[in-house]
């Protein structure tokens, strides 16, 4: 039995969706992130294959000062055979050997014993809440939306040197070519938040099924923020994934109908601490990429 561990590629998209679906006993397909996670990172994802079949997936992003570990999946039929610890140590191999000095991950219960034996270390947790599509209360004009002296608007392009600005030192890194990639596939549902004086405040990316990543310096802006990303069309459940450390952000999903999922370890890998600032985070873009 031989098992090999190679770059994800775009052909092999199929294949790592059905591991996905497999082990995280899913009803949906992954498809859709698995090609913007490949556009935004080609050279990040792995594919482990047992004997020739396609056998676990991860991904290893680097943002440069940190990397976000998500996907970590391995096939049932493929299970207890080393793959996952394998996957692991060869995506944070590659991630230090890049200059890399910390990864961060959401933890499943399964997946938390081996992260440990790994290094990982807690720094946090991620609570996960879900809400009907059709139980949504919608502002009937998120322009509209002003809030002790926060005003919503959609965002544009020349936005974008802003928003790194202010995300860059609150997530921990530079995510100019996600903010890129996400408002090139969502213009009608990216949103940003300024103060009286024109000043940026926050953004909000609303994903058809997951809000996120919704940042902002202040609970008012943050719900400004929300309503807006609420106020667009979704499909079914739409998730949020808010950080412990931010109690707003606990409050406000709740006071919105969100109803709690689950809560996961935040893990760390490497460094004395987060690189962020995880208190001004409502909602992560989502568990595989931070």
């Amino acid at each position: 039995m031989t098992l090999n561990i190679r770059n994800l590629h775009t052909p092999d998209v199929d294949a790592a969706n059905e591991i996905l679906v497999a082990a995280f006993q899913s009803s949906r397909s992954y498809q859709e992130d698995l090609n913007l996670y490949l556009t935004l990172a080609p050279n990040d994802w792995y594919l482990a294959v047992w004997d020739g079949v396609p056998a676990g997936v991860v991904g290893v992003v680097n943002y440069g000062p940190v990397a976000y570990v998500g996907f970590m999946a391995v096939h049932p039929d493929f299970q207890r055979k080393g793959i996952a610890e394998a996957l692991m140590k060869h995506g944070l191999a590659k991630m230090e050997a890049a200059g890399c000095p910390i990864a961060l991950l959401d933890a499943s219960a399964m997946g938390e014993p081996l992260y440990r034996k790994l290094g990982f270390v807690d720094d946090g947790q991620s609570a996960q809440y879900w809400i009907e599509g059709s139980l949504v209360r919608k502002p009937t004009d998120f322009q509209s939306i002003d809030m002790d002296g926060v005003t919503t608007r959609l965002m544009h392009p020349a936005d974008i040197p802003n928003l790194v600005q202010l995300d860059t030192p609150i997530f921990g890194a530079n995510r100019e070519r996600l903010f890129l990639l996400l408002i090139e596939t969502l213009p009608e549902r990216s949103f940003v938040a300024e103060d009286t004086s024109g000043q940026l405040v926050g953004f909000v990316f609303s994903q058809p099924k997951r809000i996120g990543p919704l940042v902002a310096l202040n609970p008012p802006a943050a719900e400004a923020l929300l309503q807006a990303a609420l106020s667009v069309p979704s499909e079914g459940r739409v998730m949020m994934i808010a950080p412990v450390i931010n109690p707003f952000a606990q409050e406000l999903v709740l006071k919105y109908g969100f109803q709690h999922f689950r809560t996961n370890a935040h893990m760390r890998y490497g460094g004395t601490q987060h690189p962020g600032r995880r208190e001004l985070i409502y909602s992560l873009m989502s568990f595989a990429i931070g």
